[in-house]
């Protein structure tokens, strides 16, 4: 799996990023991302609480988001794409 880490001084573009964050989120990280104007929607948003990580995946893939979870479920790369995980100890780096 692949993972880019995005240094302090590399700007994101709030209007080409999408991202859909699953129900294992907190939610201060929807509210973070909505005050820097990105395009978010959440699996509640979108009627897919405790649906299964395939369905919700493929709404990401669908919609061209990515994906924010703190589901470990998703780190079968063999079974789902690279998407982008966090954990509490990530948060606090």
């Amino acid at each position: 799996m692949v993972w880019l880490r995005i240094e302090s001084t590399e700007k994101i573009s709030a209007g080409r990023s999408r991202f859909l964050v699953d129900e294992n989120s907190d939610a201060c990280v929807v509210d973070y991302l909505r005050k820097r104007k990105f395009n978010v929607k959440t699996t509640a948003e979108r009627n897919l609480r405790h649906r299964d990580d395939a369905d919700i995946m493929a709404v990401a893939w669908a919609e061209d988001r990515i994906l924010l979870t703190h589901d470990a479920g998703f780190v079968d790369e063999h079974r789902y794409p690279p998407c982008l995980l966090y954990t509490s100890d990530a948060a606090d780096e």
